[in-house]
């Protein structure tokens, strides 16, 4: 799923680095099937705000009715309410429905009981690993504050600095086992180029033993950033893995 259409629009996401691919295809879709594209500032403002979000992605009940109040903005006007003699429904009305809707505010919550529960089982798989972290003086509360170290969106920012020293502890890591979410925080903290020494014998162990499609190009973007000229030319794999997302 590369966006979400309503009404003749597609809503452009606001995509992490490595994902420009993402943007391309949405941006051909737009254009193939003429329809208006929602520039990602759309989103991006609503995700900045402080509780509108569980986890700086999925939306909290107040993250969603921001959601639903802009995306009406946009779509309104397409909609007629026969209840209000002719009239549009504006969003506040839409809102206050679904408010007083029993069976959406139930699927509502169950959902997002059901994302705190995994973001619970998320911190506890990365729980000795935050802790080595921490003990080396890195104060970070999960492995992608420092896949987000230098993220071009301030608001998504950790601003850590260098964490080089966390390389050994993020390699041993590497080799146990983790739930998906945190393995690829492990993979995408060690796609530096200054990592090669300490990082490019386990990455590419790595991608020559990974079985996931989707987290061996995880692994394929890290080795085109990680590895030098010498090992990229003896390991020319990770090159076909890496075009096939991108």
């Amino acid at each position: 799923m590369v966006g979400v259409w309503l009404l003749g629009l597609l809503l452009e996401l606001p995509l992490p680095p490595f994902y420009h691919g993402f943007g391309r295809i949405q941006r051909r879709l737009a254009k193939k099937h003429d329809v208006k594209l929602v520039p990602k500032r759309v989103l991006l403002s609503i995700l900045a705000g402080g509780d509108a979000t569980l986890d700086s992605i999925h939306l909290s009940q107040i993250g969603q009715q921001k959601m639903a109040d802009v995306v009406w903005g946009i779509v309104g006007a397409g909609y007629v309410k026969e209840e209000l003699r002719g009239g549009l429904m504006k969003a506040s009305d839409l809102l206050k429905q679904l408010k007083n809707d029993s069976e959406f505010q139930g699927i509502m919550k169950n959902k997002e009981q059901k994302q705190k529960a995994h973001q619970k089982i998320l911190e506890e798989d990365e729980k000795a690993l935050v802790k080595e972290l921490n003990e080396l003086g890195y104060g970070i509360a999960s492995i992608w504050d420092f896949v987000n170290n230098k993220n071009r969106h301030k608001f998504l920012r950790s601003d850590i600095g260098d964490y080089s020293s966390a390389y050994p502890i993020l390699v041993k890591h590497l080799y146990e086992e983790h739930l998906p979410e945190i393995r690829e925080g492990i993979i995408r903290s060690l796609t530096e180029k200054n990592a090669n020494s300490v990082a490019s014998e386990a990455l590419l162990d790595a991608f020559y033993k990974e079985k996931d499609s989707k987290m061996k190009w995880v692994v394929a973007n890290a080795l085109r950033t990680v590895l030098n000229r010498s090992q990229k030319r003896k390991h020319p794999e990770y090159k076909d893995v890496y075009r096939v997302k991108d």
